[in-house]
């Protein structure tokens, strides 16, 4: 009832009591919904008609036409540590302790907080996860990943920028409640088991350019879909 409600008022700038009250004839659960859409900060009252608040526009810009609500993107970063050793590229890697993908190895990875620019974000989910201090971060690249279970059924979907980073001061944490962290061989990371393998091989090539030319890389887009996992 409420959703009904609220797809009607997405269409309508104000709407008075009588408008609204024609998605449904039942006038005594209508006006119990209407009064919690109003009571929970969604709609507003203006004397004989009624407007979305706010809160309420943000919540049917997820809506679509026909009030079906819209399965969200995850947006995150892919934060990559590099440093050079022995005239080789390492990269830490970060094996997951914990669900979805318990075991798997990857990239560091963090969520982008509402409101904070993307180099901010990248250095304040370094800190709190490896307990060091960045000031430079690189966006070399922006990634879509749609994730598929065992029988290749889309189970997740998000959009990930690509930060480098390789300068910092202090000691990188080795573990945390989330996983372990360890260095390896850029050129070797295709070789371990349980790898995000689709998102390592369309990613590596863009590292190594970045790498090799940094004054003259320019970011890439890349969209794929990852490998059967674990779910």
């Amino acid at each position: 009832m409420q959703i009904e409600i609220m797809r009607k008022m997405m269409f309508s700038g104000e709407l008075l009591y009588s408008k609204i009250h024609e998605v449904t004839e039942n006038h005594d659960l209508f006006n119990y919904h209407l009064r919690e859409l109003v009571k929970n900060g969604y709609l507003e009252k203006n004397q004989k008609s009624y407007s979305l608040t706010k809160k309420g526009k943000q919540f049917v810009s997820n809506m679509e036409e026909d009030g079906t609500l819209q399965q969200q993107f995850k947006v995150g970063m892919f934060i990559t540590l590099v440093r050079e050793k022995r005239g080789k590229y390492q990269m830490l890697l970060f094996k997951r302790l914990k669900h979805p993908h318990f075991g798997y190895i990857g990239s560091v990875t963090g969520k982008l907080k509402w409101g904070q620019s993307i180099e901010d974000n990248a250095i304040r989910e370094v800190k709190e996860e490896l307990n060091i201090d960045v000031s430079k971060v690189k966006i070399v690249g922006v990634d879509r990943e749609i994730f598929r279970d065992k029988d290749m059924n889309p189970v997740g979907d998000g959009v990930f920028f690509d930060v480098v980073i390789e300068e910092w001061s202090g000691t990188i944490s080795e573990k945390s409640v989330e996983g372990e962290y360890f260095w390896y061989d850029i050129d070797k990371i295709l070789e371990l088991d349980r790898i995000f393998s689709k998102g390592f091989e369309l990613g590596l090539p863009h590292l190594r350019r970045y790498l090799k030319d940094r004054k003259n890389y320019m970011p890439y887009i890349v969209e794929n879909g990852t490998e059967g996992l674990d779910y």
